[in-house]
């Protein structure tokens, strides 16, 4: 069951190097837990493993291929990720990333649940957002985020990239696109977009 009392309230480094996998909870709510290192077996994370742990500032997520919900929910001293392996983002994995500025997904995409980078409020850059295909509600709500390129995206869920207060976004979607929830880009200051084709009718272009 999840606690709200800290863990381990010692443990600053833990080497995983040897371990084959990561339990659920497993270092949830270990405050001053600092650095983490992952061992090459360790491909998932799975929910809640590191919640809370506010301290955390490195861990080697580049080979992890799948975060379960609230993997690192309130990490307060994670800068930035490397999700270059990941193939899906559980909802609310990062929520609540205080600090969290950088991220690059999987160049070959990402799918990202309800709630992915809710309220990382300092993030402003986000590398291979447009390789992903489905972008879950509230994926990127209330970041920085002032140019976001959905190429590849064929889902954008509902309220996936709204803004705290009132702030200009630039959106680029692409052929690929099947739906859109409801208001995406709330209370963000966005161009018209629409699709431009030229097209002969009577000879004429």
């Amino acid at each position: 069951e999840y606690m709200t009392t800290n863990h381990a309230t010692s443990l600053k480094n833990v080497d995983l190097s040897a371990a084959a996998s990561v339990g659920e909870y497993a270092f949830a709510m270990c405050a001053e837990l600092e650095n983490v290192k992952l061992g090459e077996a360790i491909t998932e994370i799975p929910q809640y493993a590191f919640a809370s742990c506010e301290k955390l500032a490195a861990i080697n997520l580049e080979k992890i291929q799948s975060f379960g919900e609230y993997a690192f929910m309130e990490t307060g001293a994670l800068t930035s990720v490397d999700l270059s392996a990941a193939t899906k983002l559980g909802k609310y994995a990062f929520v609540n990333g205080a600090v969290l500025t950088s991220v690059k997904l999987n160049p070959e995409g990402t799918d990202m649940d309800e709630g992915a980078f809710a309220y990382c409020t300092a993030l402003n850059q986000v590398e291979n957002l447009n390789a992903a295909k489905n972008i879950g509600d509230y994926a990127f709500a209330y970041n920085t985020l002032t140019e976001v390129d959905l190429t590849a995206a064929e889902t954008v869920g509902k309220h996936a990239f709204m803004k705290e207060q009132q702030a200009e976004l630039k959106v680029t979607l692409g052929e690929a696109l099947k739906s859109l929830g409801d208001n995406p880009f709330a209370l963000c200051t966005v161009e018209p977009f629409c699709k431009t084709e030229t097209v002969e009718f009577n000879g004429v272009s």
